[in-house]
């Protein structure tokens, strides 16, 4: 295919741009890729067999004049939903009963299954239980 440079300023450059050469603004080159990538940088136009500019020849150009190119759709698309979910091991009412009848003590028992996980305070703790128990799961999942 043969190519001339439209763009003002360049239409007689002559030497090399990209991996095609350029002589008075027109290039020879069966590369669809290195066509495809000059024109993304400077307008180029297809020189036909008469020797007159037909078309453009950059991608854009090609979705611009394609008639059966399909409308976009107006509908959203449903964001896609995880089948699998990771869950905690224990949920806030277990934690919570937990702390009613054994006490900070009971907490702190659970909590030595997540090493990390300490606190003087049974909220809190109950909050970091929690976050460590999910976190585990997560990566259960990822198979870390």
């Amino acid at each position: 295919m043969k190519i001339r440079i439209v763009e003002p300023g360049w239409k007689t450059f002559t030497g090399e741009f990209g991996s095609l050469m350029f002589e008075n603004g027109v290039a020879e080159s069966d590369s669809k890729i290195a066509i495809d990538r000059v024109s993304s940088i400077v307008a180029v136009k297809e020189v036909l067999k008469d020797g007159k500019s037909g078309f453009g020849v950059s991608p854009t150009n090609a979705m611009i004049y394609d008639r059966d190119m399909p409308l976009p759709s107006l509908e959203k698309p449903e964001p896609a939903k995880s089948k699998v979910r990771a869950r905690a091991k224990y949920s806030r009412k277990q934690l919570e009963k937990i702390a009613d009848e054994k006490g900070i003590e009971g907490l702190r028992e659970v909590a030595k299954e997540f090493s990390d996980v300490k606190d003087r305070s049974v909220p809190r703790l109950i909050d970091k239980i929690l976050a460590a128990s999910l976190e585990r799961a997560r990566l259960e999942l990822r198979g870390d």
